[in-house]
């Protein structure tokens, strides 16, 4: 996979702050930044910006002459803070921690680190709608106290992909969001107590691949544990039957579908 060249998304060109979240974008090569501001006050110049920190990684497919996003995954999830002060003077380890994370620091040059540190803390000032350093003598007025920012770094990779591929890709994503919708109550309540060990045709349940028999006393006393079974003929635990279809409306065995919420 390569990185890919998207032209740069549009930059928010709001110039005051309100009850709307100020949302400033940039894009640098594959990089995508977007920094969130949910406060409807700048802030004091002693302030703390916590940053609420996401990577995630983007693929996209050329098929037919078209740009196709055909999976994101999160690399990373986590937080770094800086004072408002440092912002503006001493940002050069901003996001170090971040850009050299295990989970993604495949995805970033090191020599790169400045520049899209640099890039960030611009887009950063654009949002709090500061272009200046506050002064020592207007940062003793105030408390210091933390401040919210959420930041957003995509990184977008470009895959090549044939028609027989994207198809699969496509399908595999519509089976995932069908299987993921829960089976009706009545579904769930239609199920069949299974009580006849000679018609067990596996040892375990497939869900949470315990045993079906539980023993008692003596190694020879043993007893078949509540257990149902699907239209299809599967049979699970009847707690681990049910827990699966308040998620998911299929067998998890051959996806045979049951009513589901929808229907």
């Amino acid at each position: 996979m390569n990185p890919m060249m998207i032209e740069p998304a549009n930059i928010s060109s709001s110039s005051s702050f309100n009850i709307n979240p100020k949302i400033v974008e940039e894009r640098m090569g594959p990089y995508h930044i977007r920094v969130i501001n949910e406060q409807v006050v700048k802030p004091n110049p002693r302030d703390t910006l916590r940053f609420d920190v996401t990577v995630t990684l983007r693929q996209f497919s050329i098929y037919d002459w078209r740009l196709r996003l055909i999976r994101t995954s999160t690399l990373l999830e986590t937080s770094t803070s800086i004072s408002f002060q440092s912002l503006f003077e001493d940002n050069q380890d901003f996001l170090l921690s971040v850009l050299s994370n295990p989970e993604c620091s495949h995805y970033f040059i090191p020599r790169s680190f400045d520049q899209i540190s640099r890039n960030i803390v611009s887009v950063v000032q654009r949002a709090l709608e500061v272009q200046s350093s506050p002064s020592s003598a207007e940062s003793a007025d105030f408390e210091c106290e933390g401040f919210p920012l959420t930041l957003d770094i995509f990184v977008d990779t470009l895959e090549k992909v044939d028609e027989g591929r994207l198809a699969l890709i496509e399908e595999e994503s519509i089976q995932q969001e069908v299987a993921m919708i829960p089976a009706s109550n009545e579904a769930i309540h239609s199920l069949q107590a299974f009580t006849d060990p000679l018609f067990l045709k596996t040892e375990k349940c497939n869900i949470c691949m315990d045993e079906f028999y539980a023993q008692e006393g003596n190694e020879d006393d043993v007893k078949l544990l509540s257990s149902s079974s699907m239209p299809c003929g599967h049979v699970f635990h009847h707690q681990c039957i049910v827990k699966w279809l308040q998620t998911s409306h299929t067998c998890p065995l051959c996806r045979y579908p049951m009513p589901s919420v929808h229907d």
